[in-house]
């Protein structure tokens, strides 16, 4: 991520006259964003985290459910009853009373209320299991949200780096066109001195035309790679943008100690492996269905019965200690295979997890020193030709090099330049994709 130090200051500080520090026809000053600025952001406001963030809630809330399990409950029974009884079987054939409404015929109504508690008090280490299954889960869960704020930042970091790459290739292209002005420049007064034909000037004006277009070519393509950006980060993608130079982030691209980092740091991997575990307490909490289940329970209340001839009052409370033990029950069977078979998979999906990032580790490291060696020659290319340059201009502006030859040395310079960009572009884009494949995109948020 190093950077020319011309090319540093003109982004940091000289860009203020240029197209993108300039407000735009409303008025509106471009948002100046640093690679921090731009990963807080990425953390914060994606779909993708606050969707893992609710899965993680989601399990947090499964971990009271599951304690909840051992705790006493409490309800009540209101019940409102009627009827209507013989006499004959209320009171027999010979005290029937006087005075009913239907002879024969005795109307009742019953008013009963209930209050009852139960408690589990020992089941022998179903729930405690069933418990750290969900704590398991809960870590999983949490992993996920890492493991989605790691996307959200690598998507951030390749956009900010890649409209990073095309304002630098703006930068370039601005200079050429104003060595191109002055070869038209040159041209002309070679042409009026009639030490050219006035071809040449022709050609020249030709040369800059052409430069012309090529940057706004460019200029277009930084805009897009900003709307990009703007997008990643859910803002307005008609905003106008600016984006700062970054300090360099070392990153060791040593292949073994990739692996160790990735295995150790990536939230793939810690949460398949909370996946695992909680899979295997789940399939223990199941086995432990066959166990008993003591449970303490009370219950007391009333009724109160009307009938035309008496009224009746009562009071009833119980209280019971039952152990319960499954014997035979198809469904804790089932509930066990079914567990033994979620673990065999979480395991599997573990090791493939494992598999996966080292993979990444190594092509991530392999990247990277690929990428540092094409930027080094890059850099000597583009050196070689700046000096080429120079003597070129000094000849041709002497009258002893034809304009052609110039543009041809002009066209190399650019082409040597635009290949340091490119390769600076691509070391950044290993070192994100390194950091991302060892689990340590966070030391990104350090970058100034």
């Amino acid at each position: 991520m190093v950077r020319f130090l011309a090319v540093a200051v003109v982004l940091a500080g000289g860009l203020a006259g240029s197209a993108w520090a300039e407000p735009t026809a409303d008025g509106e000053v471009p948002l100046q964003l640093s690679l921090q600025d731009a990963l807080a952001l990425a953390r914060q406001n994606p779909p993708v985290v606050l969707a893992a963030d609710a899965r993680a809630r989601a399990a947090a809330a499964q971990v009271e459910v599951v304690r909840a399990m051992l705790g006493p409950r409490v309800g009540a029974n209101l019940g409102l009853s009627a009827s209507a009884l013989q006499t004959t079987i209320l009171y027999g054939a010979s005290n029937i009373p006087e005075g009913l409404v239907f002879p024969g015929i005795v109307p009742t109504a019953a008013l009963d209320a209930f209050v009852t508690v139960s408690w589990p008090l020992w089941d022998f280490g179903r729930t405690r299991l069933a418990l750290n299954a969900a704590k398991h889960g809960v870590a999983s869960a949490n992993e996920e949200v890492r493991g989605a704020r790691h996307q959200a930042m690598m998507l951030v970091a390749v956009a900010y780096f890649t409209m990073l790459s095309n304002q630098e290739f703006v930068v370039e292209l601005r200079q050429t066109l104003r060595k191109r002005e002055s070869d038209a420049e040159i041209a002309k007064g070679l042409v009026n001195s009639g030490a050219r034909a006035p071809f040449e000037h022709m050609r020249a004006e030709v040369a800059l035309e052409s430069a012309r277009t090529d940057l706004v070519v460019a200029e277009g393509l930084a805009r897009q790679a900003a709307v990009t950006l703007a997008a990643a980060l859910g803002l307005d993608p008609t905003r106008e943008l600016l984006v700062s130079v970054p300090a360099t982030t070392p990153l060791d691209a040593n292949e073994g100690r990739a692996i160790e980092s990735a295995i150790a740091s990536r939230p793939e991997v810690r949460a398949a492996r909370a996946r695992l575990a909680q899979a295997e307490r789940q399939l223990a909490a199941a086995r432990a269905g066959y166990r008993p289940l003591l449970t303490a329970s009370a219950s007391l209340g009333g009724s109160y019965v009307n009938r035309i001839t008496s009224d009746a009052v009562s009071a009833q409370g119980a209280g019971s200690l039952v152990l319960s033990v499954p014997f035979l029950d198809p469904a804790l069977s089932a509930n066990v295979q079914m567990n033994e078979a979620n673990v065999a998979a979480a395991n599997a999906a573990a090791l493939q997890v494992d598999q996966a990032v080292k993979s990444e580790a190594v092509q991530a490291a392999i990247a990277l020193d690929t990428a540092r060696a094409t930027l080094a020659q890059a850099d000597r290319v583009a050196k070689a030709a700046a000096t080429t340059l120079l003597q070129a201009q000094g000849r041709y502006a002497s009258g002893s090099m034809p304009l052609v030859e110039l543009l041809d040395v002009q066209g190399a310079e650019v082409t040597a330049g635009v290949g340091v960009i490119r390769a600076r572009l691509n070391v950044e884009l290993a070192t994100v994709q390194l950091l991302s494949a060892t689990g340590r995109l966070d030391d990104l948020l350090g970058s100034n």
